[in-house]
C-alpha cells in the first residue's frame, strides 16, 4: 500500500525554534504535475508571503507518493521550474 509522506524543507534556523501554529495540506500526488498542483503551490507561496511579514507558522505537505531519495528537493526544484 500507499504511504503517506511529509515534505519537509526548512532552514536551520527554523528547525531550532517551534513554530506557533501549523498549517497543512493533503495533496495526493503534489509532485506529479497535474491539475490541482498550481493551486496548492499558489497557496503556499502566499503563505510564505505572511511569513516574510513575521506570521510564526509552518507549512506542511502531506502526500501519498512513493518514498525516494531526494524527494523533498526534487519536488521544490519541480515546483521553482514549473510555477516560477
Amino acid at each position: 500500500g500507499s504511504k503517506r509522506r511529509r515534505i519537509r524543507h526548512n532552514t536551520q534556523e527554523q528547525q531550532q525554534e517551534q513554530p506557533k501554529q501549523i498549517i497543512a495540506f493533503f495533496h495526493p500526488y503534489c509532485s506529479h504535475g497535474g491539475g490541482g498542483e498550481r493551486v496548492l503551490w499558489k497557496a503556499i507561496h502566499a503563505l510564505g508571503e505572511l511569513r516574510k511579514e513575521g506570521l510564526d507558522f509552518s507549512i506542511v505537505i502531506y502526500t501519498i507518493d512513493r518514498e525516494r531519495e531526494h524527494y523533498c528537493r526534487d519536488v521544490l526544484d519541480h515546483v521553482k521550474s514549473r510555477f516560477s
